[in-house]
């Protein structure tokens, strides 16, 4: 898969884009995803996927957050326990999950998408001083 990568790495991305994106996008939305991710040079990326491959614990990273944080994810993605995980190890997390939705859950479901986050920064902005959306 990492020789892929490299060798194929627009053909890869567009592959992956399929994957993680479940529901019809207008044209050029697909290109578009591909040319962005054709910015990142193939030994990053490669050490991206390695990382995801191999599950690295980012526990000690997540605890270091200690701002509001909102996480959107898939109801049914295969990731969502980890997720659920990582949202746990962060002091003030919010994990949100959105049905009907692959892992690009801003694309398959924008409107919802956007909603939770219009709702997490007012939450934000009308919070009190030292509390927690």
């Amino acid at each position: 898969m990492l020789a892929l990568y490299q060798a194929h790495q627009p053909e890869y991305l567009r592959g992956m884009m399929d994957t993680i994106i479940s529901k019809p996008q207008s044209d050029g939305t697909i290109d578009g995803l591909v040319d962005t991710g054709m910015k990142t040079p193939p030994s990053i990326g490669t050490g991206m996927l390695v990382a995801d491959l191999f599950g690295v614990n980012r526990t000690a990273a997540l605890k270091k957050i200690d701002c509001p944080t909102l996480i959107i994810a898939s109801a049914k993605s295969d990731e969502l326990a980890r997720q659920q995980a990582g949202a746990g190890q962060i002091p003030h997390a919010r994990l949100e999950k959105i049905e009907d939705a692959a892992h690009a859950v801003f694309l398959d479901q924008p409107e919802r998408f956007a909603e939770l986050l219009e709702k997490f920064v007012k939450d934000l902005t009308t919070a009190s001083p030292g509390s927690t959306p």
